[in-house]
């Protein structure tokens, strides 16, 4: 199980003052290129190897990268309502999605969705959605959803959740069906092949916890210690 970060509140500045009006990201180590749409908030990490993240917000570029890679995020994105994340997530693997017929790629899903299931990570629905890409589309019970692909033994998933700090709305959905369309995989560079990880299988573990979600956490954690604080503070006695 992959180990979680806790991630500070100063996430969420940095978040939203790194590229805030991006349409097109290219992922150098993966080969890939996407379209997002506008307004969506964006960092990966080449971004953070840059040195490019704002200096002043508490948050060290060491710990935003060991955030990225220990969860397989290349990119991250935040829609501009601040209510729905998009990820991207590879890995290598032993599957094929190209060139095959729709009954082998179902047999595929069923596969995956068996996986998950043993992670209880509980599926909702599935389906094959054909484009520039075979991909696999999973709807799982928390109403996060997933595009899943495969191009020369390397796994895509771009991965829709709500960052808890609003409902996911079917213009995020929408979205994330563009950025589906718009992938372009060129294949892992052989400078990078050594940078990218093999999936041990198709889950990711325990799910990264939501940089929104850990500032709740964050607050939370905060309120209490200064409930305790108060509380435990002793009491002055009044002179007679």
């Amino acid at each position: 199980m992959k180990r979680m970060i806790q991630l500070f509140p100063f996430l969420l500045l940095m978040l939203f003052s790194v590229h805030a009006y991006a349409e097109e990201c290219t992922i150098p180590e993966l080969g890939v290129t996407i379209t997002l749409p506008d307004g969506y908030n964006i960092i990966t990490r080449e971004t953070v190897k840059n040195g490019s993240l704002p200096d002043d917000m508490g948050m060290s570029l060491e710990m935003m990268e060991e955030y990225l890679i220990e969860n397989q995020i290349y990119l991250y994105t935040v829609s501009p309502d601040y209510a729905a994340e998009i990820t991207l997530t590879s890995g290598t693997t032993n599957h094929n999605l190209h060139g095959l017929s729709e009954d082998a790629l179902e047999s595929v899903a069923e596969k995956i969705e068996a996986e998950y299931e043993a992670e209880e990570q509980s599926v909702r629905e599935k389906e094959i959605y054909t484009g520039e890409h075979n991909f696999i589309l999973f709807r799982f019970a928390d109403k996060s959803m997933q595009y899943y692909t495969v191009k020369d033994g390397q796994a895509y998933k771009l991965t829709l959740r709500s960052t808890g700090n609003g409902t996911v709305t079917s213009v995020h959905t929408n979205d994330l069906q563009n950025m589906a369309d718009s992938l372009l995989l060129s294949g892992v560079p052989q400078t990078y092949a050594t940078e990218v990880p093999d999936y041990p299988d198709h889950i990711e573990g325990e799910r990264a916890v939501s940089p929104f979600a850990a500032v709740g956490v964050f607050a939370a954690i905060a309120a209490v210690s200064a409930i305790v604080f108060f509380a435990m503070k002793p009491k002055k006695k009044t002179k007679r």
